[in-house]
């Protein structure tokens, strides 16, 4: 029962998270604008660290009809870096963004 990752987890650069956080609606609105299909959340903690840019983390399990957890597939690297690189180009002092 293969199932795609459908949602990820974006945690901000340290130096960008009060931004990022204040524009969250909007944040995850152009996210959602740029890859339909997907969903995004923004976390204020990362889970490993501090990072210097955006960490971007796939939710990578689900539960079937038959109430079991089962693992996602792993999703294309080319995806994460283009989450990642769409991450970067939103201007956060923008009323709207691109």
């Amino acid at each position: 029962m293969p199932h795609e990752v459908t949602e990820f987890v974006i945690v901000p650069p340290v130096e960008q998270r009060a931004q990022i956080h204040g524009a969250k609606e909007r944040f995850v609105d152009y996210l959602v604008r740029r890859f339909p299909g997907y969903a995004f959340k923004v976390s204020a903690v990362a889970p490993v660290g501090e990072m210097d840019c955006y960490m971007i983390y796939p939710i990578m399990n689900f539960l079937g009809p038959d109430g079991n957890s089962y693992m996602c597939t792993k999703p294309p690297a080319w995806l994460l870096g283009e989450i990642s690189r769409a991450c970067d180009d939103f201007d956060v002092e923008r009323s709207f963004a691109a």
